[in-house]
């Protein structure tokens, strides 16, 4: 989760973890069906993960200029249904295993990212690059993920003073960017075919799911362990999920 480091020539290299040779496996999966964007797996080596270097400049911390221009929203829209497309017929030899546990696709799911916030997104100039740190992939409703990007990357946070956005849990680095989120919201709704009050609904839902995660239905495993004791983060969230409660003041 996070960590990547430079490991040599087009390379780089993570802390591996048991759900580690399941995420290469879908890795993997994902390039064979042509999703772009896609990071290349090369291997575990003892307690680290290989992977080739992406292209592209991060999309948070500050805000990629290409990020911040609508056709943004556009490709962010395509790669998810590309994406969950070629993951709802993942079926590995080996069986699955994940951060959360062991468990393979059911009837009606895909296989999610769990964690498309724009610190996750890599971009140059001419768009997306790059879709990094799958660990906390797992099986679940595809929703997920569709609203994980439009909490994200419109982003869906009550309004901000003193020229602060907050699209995750803390303060970022914004270099004055201040998004017409109204705008940017009912872009990507178009480009999803979902109307802008879906949108707020399974964002809200989504926000709900998050702190639920965190605090009283934790899942197993090591990292939701270290997502759990991330308390100043699920306090943030569930002042977002109380702000779309009051219904969305100062966004639309």
């Amino acid at each position: 989760m996070g960590g990547a480091r430079a490991a040599g020539p087009g390379v780089v290299e993570r802390v591996a973890g048991q759900w580690t040779p399941t995420v290469h496996d879908l890795l993997r999966h994902l390039r064979a069906a042509g999703v772009p964007a896609v990071p290349e797996p090369l291997g575990v080596v003892g307690d680290v993960e290989l992977q080739r270097r992406l292209p592209g400049g991060p999309g948070w911390h500050p805000p990629h200029p290409r990020l911040r221009q609508d056709g943004a929203l556009g490709e962010l829209a395509d790669w998810l249904g590309a994406f969950h497309a070629a993951s709802a017929t993942f079926a590995p030899d080996r069986s699955p295993v994940w951060a959360t546990g062991q468990r393979a696709v059911a009837a009606g799911e895909v296989v999610v990212h769990g964690d498309l916030g724009p610190w996750n997104t890599l971009w140059d100039g001419q768009g997306l690059t790059g879709v990094v740190d799958w660990d906390l992939a797992e099986p679940a409703p595809a929703w997920w993920d569709l609203a994980n990007i439009v909490w994200g990357h419109v982003p869906v946070t009550p309004p901000p003073s003193g020229g602060a956005v907050l699209p995750g849990d803390g303060v970022a680095r914004t270099d004055d960017w201040v998004p017409d989120r109204a705008r940017r919201l009912a872009v990507l709704g178009e480009a999803l075919g979902r109307s802008v009050d879906e949108l707020l609904v399974l964002v809200a839902d989504w926000l709900a799911l998050q702190v639920d995660r965190r605090t009283t239905d934790v899942p197993p495993g090591p990292l939701w362990s270290v997502l759990a004791a991330r308390h100043h983060d699920v306090a943030g969230l569930q002042v977002q999920r109380d702000w779309l409660d009051a219904g969305a003041p100062g966004l639309r």
